[in-house]
């Protein structure tokens, strides 16, 4: 498999120099244009990987040159960087952070290149009709400029089968909109939306022109930004969360706990130690484990006002440990629902004004310290749910359960790792949903020397390994996670 980068990063250079030394892709890397159309006469490659700060002035040299493969993998410098790419209607095959993971690099390029498969014959087949999430439109785009294609490709809201907007093809390229740029940005930014792309017998009044494909994809880009889209479902709360604290449990694992005003109280997501005994604390809990436990009776020990909100059967278990009746309090506005097994042997998730609270259910662990989850960190949420969810089925039937729940959802706070907000839920739903699990006990104890590589030095046995993660490094831990994903290492003792 042979891949041209078009870049100019020393980083960048260097771990695509890992990526040929360890798997079987050739990277040849090119500074400049000039450089980059000269290797396209020369030589055949299966795969683009372009800077984003050179996409614009590459992509016409891509998608006009008939010698350029469309497989285009984009390098961000940033992570704000990618919802600009996402206007494009990329997936997350399609784009990178740097540094990434070699492997997961690689990975990656062998995923898109099955996707550019299975479109390039839908499109010789004649029957246009591919997940916008999956495939990508940005991908089918690309494709169709090595055709002589003309017609109707729709952006359709696959649940109400209503067209969102439309594009007309000609000779292969996009040549007009039926909507501005501005609102083409906006649906594909909407993640609340299932979308699909259709080539259908319709027209449209042409609102925008554009020359080509890659004027199309440089409107997008270089329009200002774009806001958020507002959901008539999901209503932002009248408060806004605060820390109340966040506690390292062990090199991935964070307990983070939020605190906001609710009804006369100050509401805490999970049990906090350091609540004082003169507040009026409301205290959410989610799940038994000994850390809920133990914090609660640390809070009954020290007497005070606070009241309990959680389900039918902790509130039984909790009277078995001593906690009176007059503890808890019933809510009726809250919904509840509760998943026992799931994560832990009792556990619930808890919905309040567009808040929902939970357990283990959409934790996640923690390497680089953001302020609400971020699509980059999918591992992170992907690998968690391995390792502390109890199966999949189990899984599957909390999602079908909360979906509806989900699309008025503006905030999540799991009892571990990072809270998630509007913008995040959409794509956390869908992950959650369609996660598979791997086969077998592929404990991290029983692999951890397969990951050695990524550590900055040598180390004898698994404690040493362990010890080494407690640095915090955030680039290593980043890296950790990305790896267990790419060889399916479910990292149970974290």
């Amino acid at each position: 498999m042979k891949i041209i980068a078009l870049h100019n990063l020393e980083e960048v250079a260097s771990l695509l120099t890992d990526v040929t030394l360890i798997t079987e892709m050739e990277v040849s890397s090119v500074p400049n244009l000039e450089k980059f159309k000269q290797y396209l006469k020369k030589y055949k490659f299966n795969a683009i990987i372009v800077l984003g700060d050179l996409f614009n002035i590459a992509v016409e040299e891509i998608l006009t040159n008939p010698k350029a493969p469309k497989a285009v993998v984009i390098l961000v410098k940033e992570e704000k960087e990618i919802n600009r790419f996402l206007r494009l209607g990329i997936t997350e095959l399609n784009v990178e952070s740097i540094p990434f993971n070699p492997l997961t690099l690689f990975v990656k390029i062998k995923g898109l290149l099955s996707n550019i498969g299975f479109i390039r014959r839908a499109i010789e087949e004649g029957e246009i009709k591919i997940d916008f999430y999956r495939y990508g439109l940005f991908n089918l785009l690309n494709l169709l400029t090595q055709t002589d294609k003309s017609g109707f490709l729709a952006v359709k809201d696959m649940e109400e089968d209503k067209i969102l907007y439309s594009l007309r093809i000609r000779n292969g390229q996009v040549v007009s909109a039926s909507v501005e740029v501005e609102k083409i940005a906006e649906i594909h930014l909407d993640d609340s939306i299932p979308k699909i792309v259709v080539e259908e017998p319709v027209t449209h009044e042409d609102r925008v022109l554009f020359k080509n494909t890659a004027e199309f994809y440089k409107s997008l880009l270089e329009m200002e930004e774009t806001p958020q889209m507002e959901t008539p479902v999901a209503v932002k709360p009248k408060i806004e969360p605060q820390k109340a604290s966040f506690v390292k449990v062990n090199p991935l694992r964070e307990r983070r706990i939020y605190t906001f005003p609710y009804r006369g109280y100050k509401f805490y997501t999970q049990p906090f130690e350091g609540i004082e005994r003169n507040e009026r604390a409301l205290v959410a809990v989610t799940q038994i484990d000994d850390h809920t436990l133990s914090a609660l009776r640390v809070l009954k020990i020290k007497g005070g006002n606070f009241k309990i909100l959680t389900s039918p059967s902790i509130t039984g278990f909790l009277k078995l440990q001593g906690f009176e009746n007059a503890r808890f309090l019933r809510a009726e506005d809250v919904e509840v629902y509760e998943f026992p097994f799931l994560g832990s042997k009792l556990e619930c998730v808890l919905f309040l004004d567009g808040i929902l609270v939970s357990g283990n259910l959409f934790g996640s662990y923690v390497s680089r310290e953001i302020e609400y989850f971020d699509r980059v960190f999918g591992g992170h949420l992907r690998v968690f749910h391995h390792a502390n969810i109890a199966s999949e089925e189990k899984l599957s039937k909390a999602m079908e359960t909360l979906g509806p729940v989900l699309d008025k959802t503006f905030y999540i706070f799991p009892n571990y790792g990072y809270a998630i907000d509007r913008t995040s839920v959409g794509f956390v739903k869908e992950v959650l949903s369609n996660l598979s699990f791997p086969e077998g006990n592929n404990s991290l104890s029983q692999n951890w020397k397969n990951l050695v590589h990524i550590l900055p030095r040598p180390v004898e046995n698994f404690d040493e390994f362990i010890n080494l993660l407690r640095a915090g490094d955030t680039a290593v831990l980043f890296n950790l996670v990305d790896e267990m994903e790419t060889l399916g290492i479910t990292p149970y003792e974290l």
